[in-house]
């Protein structure tokens, strides 16, 4: 259904929201090849909130930085990929909750989880300059599989605190080059991941201390 016949069957918007629904949709038929139909996702027409029913993968250019910034993704049934550049520095616009994978690549001006969606079946996140994952159970709700890269340099405790996480990997490509983790950290990572399913954060806390990773063990 086109944005003009849902505004058509709800109370009269203002002309400036009718103008940006009208762009938001212009964008995302350009992004898809295609017309954006009820086949592929709709537009809230009270709020401009976009539900996206496939797959959906975007290569930023400046040029269409302003419109992914007014539009905002409630939900996205199927993967949702964000494939960056240097004047991309924020999530905000993405959906809330991804069915499938949330992937974000070349995205190295991204620093911090503001804006991350809540939920996601996986995360796959190596492809930005997020270090710090403390208290990243404030920003992700629920997941199954998150993928970091070896560039973390705390909070790696907090992703015990994810409800339904079963386990946490280093994603190990940089560039154009394979650069291997650090043994500490391969050695954290899967101490981690013993304790993933009891979620005890003591207990993994005091094996990592007592395998001399105290740098992996504040919380």
């Amino acid at each position: 259904m086109k944005i003009r016949e849902l505004f058509e069957n709800t109370n009269a918007r203002p002309n400036y929201m009718f103008q940006y629904a009208n762009h938001i949709e212009q964008w995302l038929s350009n992004i898809l090849h295609e017309p954006f139909d009820d086949s592929v996702g709709l537009v809230n027409p009270n709020d401009l909130t976009v539900e996206l029913f496939r797959d959906f993968e975007i290569e930023f250019k400046p040029s269409e930085m302003r419109p992914f910034l007014l539009a905002q993704f409630s939900k996205c049934h199927g993967d949702f990929t964000i494939v960056g550049n240097q004047h991309f520095n924020t999530l905000l616009g993405c959906p809330f909750e991804v069915d499938g994978v949330f992937r974000v690549r070349n995205c190295h001006n991204i620093t911090n989880l503001e804006h991350i969606p809540q939920k996601a079946k996986q995360y796959c996140l190596y492809g930005t300059e997020i270090k710090d994952f403390t208290n990243i159970d404030k920003h992700i709700k629920s997941a199954e599989a998150i993928a970091i890269s070896q560039k973390i340099n705390s909070g790696l405790l907090y992703f015990l605190k994810i409800k339904n996480l079963k386990k946490i990997t280093i994603n190990t490509f940089a560039g154009w080059l394979w650069d291997n983790p650090s043994e500490p950290l391969n050695k954290a990572v899967d101490i981690i991941n013993k304790h993933m399913k009891s979620k005890d954060v003591i207990a993994c806390q005091r094996e990592l201390i007592e395998n001399d990773l105290d740098e992996f063990a504040e919380l």
